[in-house]
């Protein structure tokens, strides 16, 4: 009988994930899996609004994607209350992303990819960059992350980048398209149900180019040393 897998999604801000992987994430957990998200910021930057109270948005922002992720199958959420618009690649940031690898023991880790021509969000470029090593190294046993006591070192056999401009794999989703879209209309302070209806369009698109109705496309990286797996 084949393992359980758990997947462990790292997203810059809330609705992230939800619009690039969300009827993968529903396949997955169709499937049996246990995914998980991990939340970089609080997103409360994310308003044309300027009276708006960013610490009441932020809350806001938190409240729909604990709404989304019920819909997707995710199983629990870690917010990590970075600043929207800040993100940097720091140690510390990595540290704490080995932290949460270390934790929850992913077989995949999906995240941004970093490489992604003329991506201009910092947040999304830092945190890509920045899950991408911590998956990496989390199964170094001299990396220092902050849990007290120290989490046993992990291999993450996996990771899948979304959003990417070099896709070598593709994920027919036309089943779990509907509960993707209802999730994105969650996102009412982010215009939801236009953002749903963008999703339709490219999900449709990329279907299109691969003989179904609609799928999602990854950059999937992994390790080149398979000996380490036994």
């Amino acid at each position: 009988m084949n393992k359980r897998k758990l997947i462990l999604v790292v997203a810059g801000h809330s609705d992230d994930a939800d619009y690039a992987c969300g009827g993968t994430l529903v396949k997955f957990a169709q499937e049996g899996a246990d995914i998980f998200l991990v939340v970089v910021t609080r997103g409360e930057k994310g308003t044309l609004d300027p009276d708006m109270d960013v610490k009441e948005f932020a809350k806001t922002r938190k409240e729909e994607q604990d709404n989304s992720a019920r819909i997707l199958g995710i199983k629990g959420i870690v917010y990590l209350g970075y600043s929207d618009h800040d993100v940097l690649p720091t140690h510390e940031f990595r540290a704490r992303l080995i932290d949460e690898i270390r934790r929850y023991k992913p077989d995949i880790v999906m995240t941004h990819d970093p490489w992604k021509l003329y991506e201009c969000h910092p947040d999304h470029r830092h945190t890509g960059m920045m899950a991408i090593e911590a998956a990496s190294f989390a199964m170094y046993s001299a990396e220092p992350p902050p849990a007290v006591p120290p989490l046993e070192p992990h291999l993450v056999a996996e990771i899948w980048l979304f959003n990417t401009d070099d896709p070598n794999h593709w994920v027919d989703i036309t089943d779990t398209i509907d509960e993707k879209l209802d999730a994105l209309r969650q996102h009412k302070s982010q215009l939801g149900e236009e953002m749903a209806n963008f999703a339709q369009r490219t999900n449709a698109k990329i279907g299109a180019a691969h003989g179904v109705k609609f799928a999602e496309e990854y950059r999937i990286l992994k390790r080149g040393f398979p000996y380490l797996y036994e």
